[in-house]
């Protein structure tokens, strides 16, 4: 009977993979299964000193190393009955692999003198996995407590599992201080803020993220994340909080600033429309047509008309930025040009009337101002005599030359120029002269209206040679519906495409009278 108990007992011990050894009282080795033989041969041992006949406890007891002894005191706790298991995870490395094990001490449930049975268990796939998770963590830990957002890991009611080092050192706190404890908590407050995103992401189990202001009046931008198991469960959650403080404070300070700015344009603006003519001037024999679109909020173009005595002077302006600093010099041409007629002898001396001349006191004036270097005036301006019609005019830097349109005839253009008012002081402006008889046209613009490119290709400008046609076709048009029509035909040549410059022009038309 006993040898097939013995026969029994080995069976079921060679059929484990766990090295397995069953001791005695006394600590000796009754019994080894097929896997302990096999690793003992495997590492170079002598079966005979370690297997049936060897007393493991006394060699264990007589060991060196703290941690064999310590495995002595357990067996003898559990041969004496004084311990019911033991177990022990140690490395077991060979010059080949490095192989960890799990060692277990059990009473031994059965008859006979037996009363341990050890096991070995070779645990090394999953002590390397262990390490390579880790490994993995320690890495991740790594680059979460190197991120300026707070990052805080909580479970399904809230209370924290981990926190990153921002929202530890923001905090000033340890970690053991706030394990298990409230999130909210760590912000000094006794309950859930009213609009949490923590709230909100259990509820609708989505990502949730909102800005927040706390009790310290710091702002943050909150961002709750489910965790969620693989049954589709939430089982925490991940807190992400970046201390955006300075931006909205900056936000704020530029929205100030913004709505300033937006003050001053919009005043700046009404100034600028303040200062161009309210109507347009009416005589029986004289029509004059105008067109004024800014391409932006505040335009850089402008344009006057002034009557002294029995002459109308008229001038067309294009000056640099489109911004306060282009309403500032539209301003200052305006006050310079009244400034002039002022303060000169007009009616003594209707030579005072001569372009040019208004031309170099208005260059004068500007060197003596402390405009920055890269501002600059231009603009075309003429005198008309009202009894005889006759126009003297001069350009100072206008790139579109006027256009003469003479009744019964072609449309003819001007080749008087001169440069720009700027901080450079030029010569001498040329004086262009004609006579506009009745039923002649005489049409002036900017380069905004001419250089206006088209939609669908943006190489294509609108041009001068399109304008004269525009023109032409309807010559026996009134100037107001010309004007029009020169407005209808910009439009449908640029399309969806943005205005890129302001369009100004204006049309004076002797009339014949019946």
């Amino acid at each position: 009977m006993n040898k097939l108990y013995d026969n029994f007992i080995q069976s079921a011990l060679d059929s484990l993979s766990a090295h397995i050894a069953i001791l005695d009282k006394k600590g000796i080795i009754r019994y080894t299964n097929q896997a302990w033989k096999d690793f003992a041969e495997s590492n170079g041992l002598v079966l005979e000193e370690c297997c049936e006949g060897t007393n493991y406890l006394k060699i264990v007891e007589d060991s060196s190393n703290a941690g064999d002894k310590k495995i002595a005191k357990n067996i003898k706790k559990i041969i004496n009955g004084n311990k019911k298991i033991f177990s022990l995870e140690y490395p077991c490395h060979s010059p080949d692999e490095k192989r960890w094990f799990n060692m277990r001490v059990t009473p031994f449930q059965g008859e006979g003198d037996y009363k341990v049975v050890i096991s070995h268990e070779n645990i090394t796939k999953r002590k390397l996995k262990s390490l390579e998770l880790k490994k993995e963590r320690e890495f991740n830990d790594n680059i979460l407590n190197n991120l300026t957002e707070m990052i805080i890991y909580m479970d399904t009611d809230f209370n924290i599992q981990w926190a990153n080092k921002a929202a530890l050192e923001y905090n000033n706190i340890d970690f053991e201080n706030v394990r298990g404890k409230k999130c909210f908590k760590k912000w000094d407050l006794d309950e859930a803020c009213t609009n949490c995103p923590l709230v909100e992401a259990k509820k609708n189990k989505k990502i949730t993220e909102t800005i927040m202001e706390k009790p310290d009046q710091r702002i943050w931008r909150m961002k709750a994340i489910p965790d969620f198991n693989e049954n589709g469960e939430i089982k925490g959650f991940i807190e992400v909080a970046l201390d955006i403080t300075k931006v909205k404070r900056a936000e704020r300070k530029i929205k100030q600033v913004v709505n300033k700015l937006e003050n001053q344009f919009e005043k700046a603006g009404k100034l600028h429309d303040q200062f161009l003519p309210s109507r347009t001037p009416e005589f029986e024999d004289l029509t004059i047509a105008t067109y004024y679109s800014p391409a932006e909020r505040l335009g850089g173009d402008f344009y006057n008309f002034i009557q002294v005595e029995n002459h109308l002077i008229f001038y067309i302006s294009d000056v640099s930025g489109h911004d306060l600093s282009g309403s500032m010099l539209n301003i200052f041409l305006k006050e310079t040009i009244n400034s002039y007629l002022i303060s000169k002898n007009i009616p003594a001396n209707e030579d005072l009337l001569n372009p040019a001349n208004i031309l170099n006191y208005i260059n004068k004036r500007y060197s003596e101002e402390t405009f920055p270097d890269d501002y600059f005036i231009c603009l075309i301006i003429g005198v008309m005599d009202l009894e005889t019609k006759n126009i003297k005019y001069s350009n100072a830097g206008i790139q579109t030359p006027p256009l003469l349109l003479k009744k019964g005839e072609g449309i003819s253009s001007f080749s008087c120029g001169g440069m720009p008012i700027s901080f450079v002081s030029f010569g001498e402006y040329d004086v262009c002269e004609f006579s506009l008889d009745p039923g002649d046209v005489f049409f002036l613009n900017t380069d905004g209206l001419i250089e206006q490119s088209n939609s669908s290709n943006r190489e294509k400008i609108y041009g001068q040679e399109r304008l004269i046609d525009t023109i032409y076709e309807n010559k026996d048009l009134k100037p107001d519906q010309i004007i029009e029509n020169i407005y209808l035909d910009f439009n449908n040549f640029k399309g969806e495409e943005i205005v890129q410059d302001d369009v100004t022009y204006l049309m004076l038309k002797h009339e014949e009278l019946i």
